[in-house]
């Protein structure tokens, strides 16, 4: 149910709302990444979607291992590249 959530909320263009649902309640890096891409051909390539994720990834990750801190930092840096 979160997982359609956030693709309706990523529709609607409330970026922000999706992301809080993709990293505080779905917790799944590769649709969260999935989302991002839909809602950047939905919205014109808007780039904010792909800052969003970024900042996502990166202020998750404190909470996590070392390890999984560098794999979401690893993802993140290619999402802006």
């Amino acid at each position: 149910m979160n997982k359609e959530h956030a693709i309706l909320v990523m529709r609607l263009g409330r970026f922000k709302e999706c992301f809080d649902i993709c990293v505080n309640e779905v917790k799944d890096v590769k649709f969260s990444l999935s989302v991002a891409k839909r809602g950047f051909e939905w919205h014109d390539k808007d780039r904010r979607i792909y800052y969003n994720l970024f900042t996502r990834l990166i202020e998750s990750s404190k909470d996590e291992t070392e390890e999984k801190r560098a794999e979401n930092k690893s993802i993140a840096i290619k999402v802006l590249t």
